[in-house]
C-alpha cells in the first residue's frame, strides 16, 4: 500500500527538513551542515486509503500553531513524495534518501556558542533575501560569534542573536525563548506594531464615519463590509486567518465562504469595491487566493513561488511552482477594486495583493507601500529549545521580479495613519479613494 512506499527517509528539497517514517509515526528533523535537531512529531490519521494521499495529524511543530493537519502525497516516482502543509500555497518535494546524514550520529550539543552556531548556519543556508538585503552575513557572525562564551547566560544569547538578526529590518524573522520568556520580532524602520495596536480602534472609528451604514462583520471581526458614503463596496479585511476559535485552515475558509456569499449576494451590488488591507498583518495565502477567485471570471497567475534550496549558494532555488486565480462559481464582483494599503500590510496581506495585479477588471492601489515580506515562516529549532523564524522563499510576478523587502507601491500614494490625520479624525486615503471615484463616475 502507499503506507508501505512511504516508511523510510526522506529530504526535502530546500526548508532544510529530513523525515523519517517508521510505521504511523512521522519524525520531522532539521538539518544544517553542523546540527541534526527533532522538530515536530506527526501521526497518521488516513481514512481513505488509495487516493494517493495520506493524512498526518502533527502536534507541537515549530510554527506555534497546536496541532496541524497536513498531507503526503505520492507521485509517479516511488522516490518522490509531496508534502503539503496545507493552509498556503506550498507544496515540497521530499526525495528518497538511504541514510540520515552523518551529522546526525550524535545529538547536537546544547551550549551556547552550538546554539549560535546552529542559528547562524539555519539563516546562511536557507535565508532567501540575502541578494535583496545590505548585510554580509559572514561579517555578522565575526562580529557576535565572538560574544559567546560557556558562560554566556540564556538571556545574554538571546540579546545577540536579536542583534546579529535586526539589521535585516525583516518582519519574518524571529526569535521565541518560552524557557526565559522573550520573544524578538523584526520589523522595517518605519514599522512599530506595539504602537499601531493601541491606535487601532482610534483609527478604526475614524474610518468608520466614512460609510454610509455601520459595518457588518464576521470572523471573530476580523471581515467587516459596508457602503461608502459614494455607494462603493467596503470591504476590511483585517487579517487572513484568526476567523474562528478552532485555529483550523478548513474553518476558516468555511467562515470566510459565509461572509463573502451574504456580501456578494446582497441585491443591490455596487459598480466599485474598495478592499482595505491597511491593518492586514497577514495569514493564509490561500484565504486570499479564495477572495481573489470571487473577483475574476478568467484563470489567470497570481505569483510563482521558489525556495532556496542550496546551503552553500543563495542564488539557487527549487523549481517555480505557480500559483493560479481560478475563477469561483460562487456570487462574486466582477467591477473595478480599489485596494488600500501600508506600510501595515503584511506577508499573506501582500500575497492577495500581488495575486490581483494580473486581474483583468482594474485594481487601483492606493495608500502606502506594502511592507515587503512574502515567504511563508520557516520554523527551526535550535538545540536548548528556542524557536526560529525567517523566509526561505520568493514570490515572483510574471515578469520574474520580486517585492520582497521592497513592498509592492501604490499606485496613488497616501501616508496613513499620520498624526495629524489622528489628531483631526480624518482617513486621507479613503478621502483620496472617494474623490477618484467621484470623478470616474
Amino acid at each position: 500500500g502507499e503506507t508501505d512506499s512511504l516508511q523510510g527517509l526522506w529530504k526535502s528539497d530546500g526548508y532544510g527538513y529530513i523525515f523519517e517514517v517508521k510505521g504511523d509515526e512521522l519524525s520531522v528533523f532539521d538539518v544544517t551542515k553542523n546540527s541534526f535537531i527533532p522538530n515536530f512529531t506527526g501521526n497518521n490519521v488516513d481514512q481513505t486509503p488509495g487516493d494517493g494521499e495520506e493524512d498526518f495529524a502533527a502536534t507541537n511543530p515549530s510554527s506555534g500553531v497546536g496541532v496541524f493537519d497536513f498531507k503526503i502525497k505520492s507521485t509517479t516516482d516511488d522516490d518522490v513524495k509531496i508534502f503539503d502543509p496545507g493552509g498556503d500555497s506550498t507544496e515540497i518535494t521530499l526525495q528518497s534518501i538511504d541514510e540520515k546524514p552523518s551529522v546526525s550520529e550524535q545529538p547536537t550539543s546544547n551550549d551556547p556558542l552550538t546554539n549560535f552556531d546552529v542559528f547562524w548556519d539555519t539563516f546562511a543556508e536557507n535565508y532567501a533575501a540575502f541578494p535583496l538585503k545590505d548585510v554580509d552575513w559572514q561579517a555578522v557572525r565575526e562580529e557576535y560569534r565572538s560574544q559567546v562564551t560557556s558562560e554566556t547566560t540564556p538571556e545574554q544569547l538571546f540579546e545577540i542573536l536579536s542583534s546579529a538578526v535586526e539589521p535585516l529590518n525583516d518582519a519574518h524573522t524571529s526569535i521565541t525563548a518560552e524557557d526565559i520568556g522573550k520573544t524578538f520580532s523584526g520589523e522595517k524602520d518605519n514599522t512599530d506594531y506595539e504602537a499601531l495596536a493601541q491606535k487601532t480602534e482610534q483609527i478604526k472609528g475614524i474610518t468608520d464615519q466614512y460609510l454610509a451604514e455601520p459595518l457588518q462583520s464576521w470572523g471573530n471581526g476580523n471581515i467587516s463590509y459596508g457602503k461608502l458614503d459614494s455607494g462603493a463596496g467596503y470591504l476590511r479585511i483585517d487579517s487572513f486567518g484568526e476567523y474562528t476559535d478552532s485555529g483550523k485552515f478548513s474553518d476558516d475558509l468555511a467562515e470566510l465562504n459565509t461572509a463573502l456569499d451574504t456580501i456578494f449576494s446582497q441585491p443591490e451590488q455596487p459598480e466599485n469595491l474598495v478592499i482595505d488591507l491597511r491593518l492586514n498583518l497577514g495569514g493564509s495565502d490561500e484565504l486570499g487566493l479564495e477572495i481573489a477567485s470571487r473577483l475574476t471570471d478568467e484563470p489567470y497567475l497570481a505569483y510563482t513561488k521558489i525556495a532556496r534550496n542550496d546551503p552553500n549558494d543563495s542564488s539557487q532555488f527549487t523549481d517555480p511552482q505557480s500559483v493560479t486565480v481560478q475563477p469561483n462559481d460562487k456570487p462574486g464582483f466582477m467591477g473595478d477594486v480599489t485596494l488600500l494599503t501600508s506600510r501595515y500590510s503584511v506577508s499573506a496581506a501582500e500575497t492577495f495583493t500581488q495575486g490581483l495585479i494580473g486581474r483583468e477588471e482594474d485594481v487601483v492601489r492606493v495608500g502606502e507601500t506594502t511592507q515587503g515580506v512574502y515567504s511563508d515562516v520557516l520554523g527551526k529549532t535550535l538545540p536548548n529549545g528556542w524557536t526560529v523564524g525567517l523566509g526561505n522563499e520568493l514570490f515572483l510576478t510574471e515578469e520574474g521580479e520580486t517585492f520582497e523587502t521592497v513592498g509592492i507601491p501604490a499606485d496613488v500614494q497616501v501616508p496613513v495613519f499620520t498624526d495629524e490625520d489622528l489628531a483631526s479624525g480624518r482617513d486621507s486615503a479613503i478621502e483620496k479613494t472617494e474623490e477618484i471615484l467621484t470623478a470616474k463616475s
